[in-house]
Formats: structure tokens, sequence, C-alpha cells
């Protein structure tokens, strides 16, 4: 059986999508809701954030070449143009995702020396050498869920000609003002998210899998220590530095390329997705991504072994969709189809034999 994902509460956790830190074999993401409906998202969109650090990595990295000295030692703190973000909306394949986010605003010449994101560049040896982009190991049907959202980022002062600008991403960090920390540079970058309703909410455990397989040697000592995790907003007074959540959820900053971030991915899904009536072994619901259908017949067909009639002329369709078949006896045959979501299910049966076409049939 299954539900509406929007009738799971905020807090609940959901499987979808798949990581690897570096080369250990890819598990589920597990996510958390953060909100319904949140105003500035798409409309009855579920707002979702990894519920741990899923890794450790640095926002941006060293660009050389940049009129602003910070920026060349200590990485970009711009969101539009940073490392993270770019990976983050990748399906790409490793090495081959990245392309320079070079811009021609602010002070001159501190946009648009946009560097690869090499390990090199980071600190801790935790940058995107060798790694495929974020969204490469999600489904189609996954992908084809994930909601385009619209966000505000402040602007830093320094380089940026402060105020705000808008991007609109799949997968994103969140802001200062969402996880419920004050506007930075008295700008809202959207608005607090339910999840955060006090800064023990704030408060993130790693993953075995980042604890294990992270390159940092800056880390989390067990599962059961809190680690600090990055968010889009800049530290508005400094080309450099961004806003991240420290391990007492309290608000901190440091310098973009630092590789010993927490990971914490947020992204918005459509609201009509079915998940799990109940949760699996793990304590998490699961999406639904097809409905099985059973085409009962009125009586048994008998057909020369020769003939294969069922197999290639009774083709039923749901919605224009051919429907694989999975299962045939003499008295029903079993399809199935995938990512079928729409309340009403109009079968239509195709066939070159007309005696065929005109057995009567139930769907169920």
């Amino acid at each position: 059986m299954s539900q509406l994902i929007t009738n799971l509460n905020v807090g609940d956790k959901i499987k979808l999508g798949n990581y690897k830190v570096e080369s250990e074999e890819s598990q589920p993401i597990v996510w958390q809701i953060a909100d319904q409906n949140h105003a500035g998202y798409p409309e009855g969109a579920v707002t979702l954030i990894t519920e741990k650090v899923i890794d450790l990595r640095g926002f941006d990295g060293k660009e050389s070449g940049n009129a602003n000295s910070s920026r060349v030692s200590g990485g970009n703190n711009r969101y539009r143009t940073s490392n993270i973000r770019q990976w983050l909306n990748s399906i790409g394949l490793a090495n081959s995702w990245f392309a320079p986010q070079n811009l021609t605003d602010g002070t001159a010449d501190t946009n648009n020396h946009d560097a690869p994101p090499d390990d090199a560049n980071f600190s801790y040896t935790t940058g995107y050498t060798g790694k495929d982009g974020f969204l490469n190991s999600f489904s189609k049907v996954e992908l084809a869920r994930i909601l385009d959202t619209d966000l505000t980022v402040v602007k830093n002062s320094s380089t940026d000609g402060g105020g705000n600008e808008t991007v609109t991403d799949k997968v994103f960090l969140l802001s200062a003002t969402e996880v419920g920390f004050s506007n930075e540079n008295g700008i809202a970058e959207g608005s607090k998210l339910a999840l955060f309703n006090n800064s023990s909410a704030r408060n993130a455990y790693a993953t075995q899998q980042a604890i294990t397989n992270t390159r940092s040697s800056s880390k989390p000592s067990s599962v059961t220590s809190y680690w600090t995790w990055m968010l889009r907003t800049p530290y508005s007074s400094y080309p450099q530095q961004i806003r991240y959540v420290d391990t007492n959820g309290s608000e901190n900053y440091s310098t973009s390329l630092n590789g010993n971030y927490g990971l914490r991915p947020a992204l918005n899904l459509s609201p009509n997705i079915l998940v799990s009536d109940t949760v699996d072994a793990d304590g998490y619901y699961v999406p639904i991504w097809t409905r099985k259908y059973i085409v009962t017949l009125d009586k048994p067909i008998t057909l020369a072994t020769s003939d294969k009639l069922i197999k290639y002329k009774f083709n039923p369709k749901v919605n224009n969709q051919d429907m694989a078949i999975k299962e045939i006896d003499n008295e029903k045959l079993i399809f199935e189809s995938d990512d079928l979501t729409d309340k009403d299910i109009k079968l239509a049966i195709e066939g070159r034999n007309a005696r065929i076409d005109k057995i009567a049939y139930t769907v169920s």
C-alpha cells in the first residue's frame, strides 16, 4: 500500500537517491522532511534536507589570477559561482562537469577567475577531483520529481556589490535565514523552515559512511559527535568567508576552501509522490515509483505454444505508457508500468487479433 508524501510530518525520514564519498559502494541517502508548502518554494512542495552530514567537502577552492588576494588564497564565497553549487546540480561524470562560472559584476577581476575544483585548491584534499556530479547516482524517475527552486542569496559587500541575487537550483545549501539564524546584512534569504524550531534542531551527526571514507583529517570522532555543516550564506564583510552551523548549533564562519565542512544538501520534491504506508526495517519511508496492475481475463485463453499470441498481441497501456509484462498464466496477465501516479487510470487494449481485443477484463 502507499500514501502521498504530503501525508508525512516534518521530521519524518525518507530514502531517496544514492551517494558515495570516495570509492566505496554507494549507499541510500536518508532525508528528513524540513517543511511542506514552504513560502517562496514551489507550490505544495515537500522540502527535504539530509538527515545527517553525508560528506566533508569545501565550498569553493582557490582562484589563482583573482584580483582579490583573499580569493586567491581562500576561495570565493559567492554561492552563484561556487564549486559546490555546480557540483550539487550536476549529473556529469568525474572531472567533466566543471565549467568556469565567471561574472563581470562587482569589483573588477574578482568574479572572473573561477578555477577547477581540484583537491589541490582545497584544504584537507577534499575538493572534487574524481567526483561524479552529486545527481549522477539518482534515477531518471527521481530526477524528474526534484523541483527547480528559486533561492535568494546575499552578495558580500566587500567585492560583489552587496544586496542579494536569485539563483534557481534543484539541489541547494540552506541559508542562515532558513535554519533560524538572523538575516545576513539584514537581508532575508527566504524564511525559516519548520524543522529548525530551536537551536538543537540544527545539531547534526555524520553518517558512518562519511566518517569512514572522507579524506579529511579533521572529522567527527564517531557517529554520536555533532559536526559542522555549511550554508550558502556568505559572511558579507569578506570575499572568502562563508557561514556555517557549528557543532553546538550556533552560527559561525570560516574560509571557503576549508575541506572539512559538513555537507547537508536540501531539495524540493513534487507533492504527488507516493511513499510506503509504513517505514522499512531501518525506520524510513520509501518512495513508490511503480504501481502494479493485474489484468484479469473472464476465462482462460488456450493458444498453441508456437503462436505466442498473448505475449505480443495483448498490449495494454496506461495513460499511453506501455505496461511491461511480468507474469502469465492461463487466467491472468500481470503487467507493470513505471511512475504511475494519476488517480484515474484508463487502460486500452491494442492488438492485431479481434479475439484478444474483445475479451472482457478487469483492472485492479
